[in-house]
């Protein structure tokens, strides 16, 4: 198991490094905190300390799909990478790098982000309460409209004549299904345009306004423009789903409710605020951001 995971890892060493240097710049001396019977020290680089949570940081910088890597197979390498970012901090502030304007300004930059993620995630974690998660999960299930779902076909084209023509010949005793395989440039085409079912939020607005007021075993007798082109739609059922369970859908909830948290309070201080806009050039715009 181990010897796989470290093949498994060993062409990633210099992303790796990449990672460590970015966590910890040529001036991060600070460790990240803790008590010191949690964080305990796990290395020493000329007198400056590595601690368990200089490793913790170093390992959730890492590509998503790295970090269900056990911890004690990817530790000695999390631990070579934080020692050869602390030695080549080292270097750049013997080469006076710390007073450099380049780097004072990515300082900035890195401390306003820090202080809005640290802000959002106390927000919306101080909201995010069993209250709050159960009213939003009652407000949702209690939508029968939002859980209303929709079986359709469709037949995707470039033109309106072209869906002009589609509907004639629907009209006139054409499979739906042969034809869509034929005639429609969508990916859905060779499976006769089936889309399965889908609720109002997982199509273009124009299409869900259509595809939800055909009754089932109709199609759509004027075609349907959206981004993507000219559709012609079919219904094939319509169903409402009962309700999943709360526990069941209860990381999506915790998702979706921290984004309505954060969408909220930003309108809020976009609405309170005083924002102005200008052009690439410089010149005064008459749109306000605020709006």
């Amino acid at each position: 198991m181990t010897s796989r995971y470290l093949r498994f890892f060993q062409p990633f060493r210099v992303l790796l490094m990449v990672m460590c240097l970015a966590v910890f710049p040529a001036l991060g001396d600070e460790h990240s905190g803790g008590e010191k019977g949690n964080n305990p020290v796990l290395a020493t680089v000329n007198g400056q300390e590595i601690y368990r949570s200089d490793i913790d940081l170093a390992r959730s910088m890492l590509p998503e799909r790295y970090r269900g890597v056990p911890l004690e197979i990817i530790y000695p390498s999390l631990v070579d990478q934080v020692i050869d970012s602390k030695l080549v901090g080292e270097l750049g502030r013997k080469d006076g790098l710390e007073n450099d304007p380049l780097v004072e300004e990515r300082i900035k930059q890195a401390t306003a982000r820090i202080v809005q993620q640290t802000f959002l995630t106390r927000y919306v974690s101080e909201r995010l309460t069993e209250k709050s998660l159960r009213a939003y999960y009652d407000e949702l299930v209690g939508d029968e409209k939002a859980r209303q779902q929709v079986h359709a076909r469709h037949i995707l084209v470039e033109t309106e004549e072209q869906a002009l023509a589609l509907i004639k010949e629907l009209e006139d005793g054409a499979d739906f299904e042969k034809l869509a395989r034929k005639k429609s440039i969508a990916p859905e085409g060779a499976k006769g345009g089936d889309l399965g079912y889908f609720s109002r939020d997982q199509m273009a607005p124009e299409f869900v306004v259509a595809a939800f007021a055909i009754p089932p075993g109709e199609m759509t007798m004027t075609p349907v423009q959206t981004d993507y082109g000219w559709h012609v739609i079919k219904v094939e059922d319509k169903r409402l789903p009962d309700a999943p369970d709360y526990e069941d859908i209860l990381a999506d909830l915790e998702s979706g409710l921290s984004k309505k948290i954060m969408g909220d309070l930003v309108a809020d201080q976009r609405r309170q605020a005083d924002i102005v806009l200008f052009n690439l050039d410089g010149s005064p715009k008459d749109s306000p951001l605020a709006e």
